[in-house]
C-alpha cells in the first residue's frame, strides 16, 4: 500500500466547511487551499468541499490499534479538459484526513482519481451550492 502523504491544512481554514456537515460548498479565492491555488484560473471549472468535525476519539478500537488519519471530508477539483479529452471535465478527488494527535491541523491526500475523473456534467448534488467568502474585515480599504 502506497503511504499516504498528507499536505498541510489549518483546521481553523476547514471549519467553515465544517459547520455545513457534510453540504458541499464551492470554494472561491480566499477559501481554497494553498495546495490548489497554482492551478491557472482559466482551467478550474470549481472547487468543492464539504466534511464534518471530528470528534474526540481516545480509542477508536477495543484493540486500541494505532489509527494515523481519520477521513473527515474531501475536495473535488473539477478542471476544464482539454478537447482532445473527448469530454468537458475532469475531476481530482482529495480526502480531508485528521491526526488524532495534532489538534491543530487537517491534511489533504490525493489526487485520488475515480470512475468519475472524466464527466461531463457536475454530479447532482453539487448543482445547487453556496460559495463561501470570507470577510477580511477590510471593507473600509
Amino acid at each position: 500500500m502506497t503511504e499516504r502523504r498528507p499536505k498541510p491544512l489549518k483546521f481553523s481554514d476547514f471549519r467553515f466547511v465544517f459547520e455545513r456537515d457534510w453540504t458541499p460548498i464551492k470554494l472561491d479565492d480566499t477559501t481554497t487551499p494553498p495546495l490548489f491555488q497554482g492551478i491557472p484560473p482559466e482551467k478550474v471549472y470549481g472547487i468543492y468541499a464539504s466534511g464534518q468535525a471530528p470528534e474526540d476519539p481516545v480509542q477508536l478500537t477495543a484493540a486500541n490499534l494505532k489509527v494515523e488519519f481519520i477521513t473527515v471530508g474531501g475536495i473535488d477539483v473539477f478542471r476544464h479538459a482539454e478537447p482532445e479529452d473527448g469530454v468537458r471535465l475532469n475531476k481530482d478527488h482529495y480526502e480531508v484526513v485528521f491526526d488524532p494527535n495534532d489538534r491543530e491541523h487537517l491534511g489533504i491526500v490525493g489526487p485520488l482519481k475515480d470512475a468519475d475523473h472524466w464527466t461531463n456534467e457536475l454530479p447532482p448534488h453539487l448543482t445547487h451550492f453556496e460559495i463561501h467568502k470570507v470577510d477580511d474585515g477590510n471593507a473600509d480599504a
